[in-house]
């Protein structure tokens, strides 16, 4: 298990982000803030999803992709 926090950025205009990648592990559980940012991609697609702080975002990842 592996947890991340990333914190307020005082310049963001200057940070960039993760670029695109893919989860290594199983599940990826994911608090968003208001700021944004999280996409998708489906069906050859970028897709962006609205951040609610009210719910979590479960990815599953490649090791279980893998699995099933």
């Amino acid at each position: 298990m592996r947890l991340n926090n990333y914190p307020p950025c005082l310049k963001a205009h200057e940070t960039l982000g993760t670029g695109p990648h893919r989860d290594p592990n199983s599940l990826t559980i994911l608090h968003q803030d208001n700021v944004g940012g999280l996409q998708v991609f489906i069906d050859q697609q970028w897709h962006s999803i609205l951040p609610n702080s009210h719910a979590f975002v479960v990815n599953i990842g490649d090791t279980f992709m893998v699995s099933t």
